[in-house]
């Protein structure tokens, strides 16, 4: 939340005739996806039944994804990500 919320506030700075809009997007942005599970929570039950595995295969990306950011082999993921994405260079 801090790098998004201080880079809004810097284009609002940058824009002040802008910033109701960037703002509202930054409140939507960051409180949609708490609104949308409070009110379809009772339809997310299979996510307590599998929640077990769900954080083994979380935890197993987080390790994988830490020994290829020790390993400096960042470079793998956007080879791999290649074909699907294309050639995407970034924002």
């Amino acid at each position: 939340m801090g790098p998004i919320l201080a880079t809004t506030l810097t284009l609002v700075g940058a824009n002040p005739s802008q910033g109701l809009w960037y703002m509202a997007a930054y409140v939507l942005g960051f409180s949609i996806p708490f609104l949308f599970m409070a009110f379809f929570i009772t339809k997310f039950a299979w996510v307590k039944k599998y929640s077990y595995s769900v954080m083994k295969v979380g935890g197993g990306i987080m390790i994988a994804m830490g020994m290829i950011l020790l390993f400096d082999r960042l470079t793998l993921i956007n080879s791999l990500l290649q074909p699907i994405f294309g050639d995407f260079q970034g924002f």
